[in-house]
């Protein structure tokens, strides 16, 4: 990740990162699209690659969304 250099609350040489992930999801994708069908996580002998995690998170999603009807920015305390 490429950063710059800032003047930020009334300080100077604030070192900010450019384009940085903007989200748990934003990482997520980006860690599919360079590492696929690698492990990302195991438990004991079970195991899912990226892209299993990002299909697994999508259907999290879906259920909070539709069964809860948790929105995007809701706060889960």
């Amino acid at each position: 990740m490429s950063t710059e250099v800032k003047r930020l609350f009334n300080r100077e040489n604030i070192e900010v990162y450019i384009n940085r992930p903007r989200s748990m999801d934003d990482i997520l994708h980006k860690s599919v699209t360079e590492y696929g069908q690698k492990e990302a996580v195991r438990l004991e002998e079970d195991s899912l690659s990226y892209k299993e995690l990002e299909e697994k998170s999508f259907l999290l999603a879906s259920i909070l969304y539709h069964e809860y009807q948790i929105k995007k920015e809701t706060a889960l305390v």
